[in-house]
């Protein structure tokens, strides 16, 4: 018990030195100012290099341990999220359904462009690579560690997949670092080439260091909301947002136990990717613990201010902590194809986002493109930290409609695990044969959204326009 109190402080310590060298560097380096990035980024992969990864100049603890953080850190920023609120303006917007369309049609993609690699190294290079390698990029980058991992241990243990559970597993591993990689990258980009819209005061000195300067009218971090003869204001805030926390890991604890004894053996596989959406969990406790301070009308002893600093300071920690747990590992076997296929699939789905999003829907805000794209190629972590660069307040309704989203696509997307099957049974028909239906079944999705929702919302706007025409001839 003693050293795992030592390793958590120790792993606090840590976090918080890269944290200030990330500050540093922010403060001293032209390019980082440039672009706007984090420290916390920064410091991520400063962690990343020193780490036993990499370096192994900084002893941290197991990844087991960091990952464990993330996860809990991950659940307080979205009890936080729902338990804050939303703009009641902005969060009329329901973007769900297409945020979620995006999400199946990038994990169709994925599988699309996994079989037609595979079919590419058969014919050119190796005859005998097995078939069910066309399925590792949608199960490593689309889906997350725990799919990949089943999924490749029983093709080994099974249909003779040589290192199938390392490979997913590697799959998984560069699915996060090209997430960051390549997410920080195209916002690099789309700011050179003027895509992102410019923040209040974006080229003042203080805004470009990231300190504030000596003489700078300050903002107030928050309201005393309680008398400290009774509690300090801060720990009440913590209090409520641990009690959340408590109540989702018992909610979630309650389902598991129920699904693995009411049904049957395979749940537990099920069970294992429940605990993984502990996200929406926290999202749905939150917004019912607002709404029953609001209806006891006891809501007002929380202030905005605090709740947006404790927000800040977990996004901070657990975007350290996201970047430095990721395993710089990479299995033997099929290296080079696990490497061509991580990279060119995390490119080509970048591209297929943002041709979805602005062609299709016509949605060109490049933080919602990055937030997808990290989302498909890492997990819903890496999704708000590339998301967070762009908007550091995470107030926008996107960060709770990715919740639900990241949810129903996942339901949305079981036709595709019978899909990526058929490449497993049979040879480079049956690859074709499955690289075909998924991507009929990735059309008619996207397809169906676009005219049931989109299409919709212009009649309903062309309506509106011919109402206000008419009401206004009838005035003249």
């Amino acid at each position: 018990m003693g050293d795992f109190n030592v390793g958590t402080f120790m792993l606090f310590g840590y976090l918080s030195m890269a944290l200030l060298i990330g500050v540093f560097i922010r403060s001293q380096l032209r390019f980082f100012q440039k672009y706007l990035i984090p420290a916390c980024i920064i410091a991520g992969f400063i962690m990343l290099i020193l780490g036993p990864g990499l370096l192994n100049i900084v002893s941290l603890p197991p990844s087991g341990d960091i990952e464990f953080l993330v996860y809990n850190l991950l659940t307080a920023i979205f009890i936080i999220v729902g338990f804050r609120g939303f703009n009641p303006e902005k969060a009329k917007d329901k973007e769900t359904i297409k945020t979620t369309a995006v999400i199946t049609v990038g994990l169709s993609f994925q599988l699309v462009v996994g079989a037609l690699l595979t079919l590419a190294v058969i014919f050119l290079f190796n005859p005998g690579l097995f078939s069910g390698f066309s399925a590792m990029l949608l199960l490593g980058q689309g889906f997350d560690p725990t799919v990949a991992r089943f999924f490749g241990g029983f093709w080994e243990q099974d249909l003779g997949f040589s290192g199938g559970q390392s490979i997913a597993f590697a799959f998984s591993a560069l699915g996060f670092l090209l997430s960051y990689v390549l997410g920080i990258l195209y916002i690099i980009w789309a700011k050179k080439r003027g895509l992102i819209s410019p923040i209040p005061g974006e080229e003042q000195m203080a805004v470009q260091i990231g300190i504030a300067a000596p003489d700078e009218e300050k903002k107030s971090a928050g309201l005393i909301t309680t008398h400290s003869h009774a509690i300090e204001t801060l720990s009440l805030h913590l209090a409520i947002i641990g009690l959340s926390m408590l109540i989702v890991y018992g909610l979630i604890r309650f389902i598991v136990l129920f699904m693995l004894y009411n049904l049957s053996a395979g749940m537990v596989i099920v069970a294992e990717i429940l605990v993984n959406f502990n996200f929406l969990f926290g999202l749905l406790v939150g917004m019912a613990a607002r709404r029953l301070m609001l209806k006891l009308k006891i809501y007002h002893v929380v202030d905005r201010g605090l709740l947006d600093r404790i927000l800040g300071i977990a996004v901070d920690y657990m975007v350290v902590a996201a970047i430095a747990s990721i395993p710089l590992v990479i299995s033997l076997g099929n290296m080079w194809e696990t490497l061509c296929f991580s990279v060119a699939g995390a490119v080509l789905i970048l591209l297929m986002i943002k041709l979805i999003m602005e062609r299709i829907y016509q949605e060109k805000n490049v933080a919602k493109q990055v937030a997808l794209f990290g989302f498909l190629t890492g997990n819903i972590s890496s999704s708000l930290v590339l998301y967070r660069v762009l908007e550091p307040g995470l107030e926008d309704p996107f960060v709770r409609n990715l919740a639900y989203a990241g949810s129903l696509s996942f339901v949305a997307a079981v036709p595709l695990f019978f899909v990526m099957n058929i490449a497993v049974i049979g040879g480079t028909v049956h690859i074709l044969m499955s690289a075909g239906l998924a991507a009929v079944y990735g059309a008619v999705v996207v397809l169906t959204v676009y005219f049931a929702a989109v299409k919709v919302k212009k009649a309903i706007g062309k309506n509106d326009r011919s109402k206000q025409n008419s009401v206004s001839n009838a005035q003249h």
